[in-house]
């Protein structure tokens, strides 16, 4: 296992330390020169990483894992200074969790419905984007101070989304 750091035109590339675990189901998340991993190892149990790549010796903090209210994570994204991840519970619904540094781990609500994995998007100074895999689907915005949600726009034509991803300032995804 190895993960890189890249820079466009390679002049940046770089090998970091390995994890302190291997991890499967894992998701990164990005906030100036950290770098946030969670996921799971070969026991199943919750783990989160943490690195500065811009340090002198860049070398991995272990944190304490967020809450059990899911078992599969979904998506992880920063946003100001905090990491927010997705959790499907066993019933399907969707829970989100957020952890600063400063406050740890603190369970943020449910979404309002099944989600698209790996749709987090973060956007301006307090929202994030998700498309949710309801028939017909449509993006969502969860903000982050109020932990409420609205419909931003639905998806024409009755199609449900199967893939998303982060692009530039906003959201494209696959709809079937």
């Amino acid at each position: 296992e190895r993960i890189e750091r890249f820079s466009p035109g390679g002049e940046q590339r770089a090998s970091l330390p390995p994890l302190p675990a291997p991890l499967f189901s894992s998701h990164a998340a990005v906030a100036d020169s950290k770098v946030w991993i969670v996921g799971v190892d070969g026991d199943r149990a919750r783990r989160f990483f943490e690195i500065d790549v811009g340090a002198g010796q860049a070398t991995w903090i272990t944190h304490a894992p967020w809450p059990g209210l899911g078992d599969e994570i979904t998506s992880a994204t920063e946003q100001t200074n905090a990491l927010l991840i997705t959790l499907r519970t066993d019933g399907g619904s969707e829970r989100i969790v957020q952890w600063k540094a400063d406050e740890g781990w603190k369970d943020r609500g449910s979404a309002p419905a099944p989600l698209v994995a790996g749709s987090a998007s973060a956007l301006g100074q307090a929202h994030v984007l998700y498309v949710s895999s309801t028939t017909p689907s449509s993006v969502l915005g969860f903000h982050t101070i109020t932990g409420s949600w609205t419909t931003l726009a639905a998806a024409p034509g009755g199609a449900e989304s199967r893939a998303a991803t982060q692009w530039q300032n906003g959201l494209v995804w696959l709809r079937v």
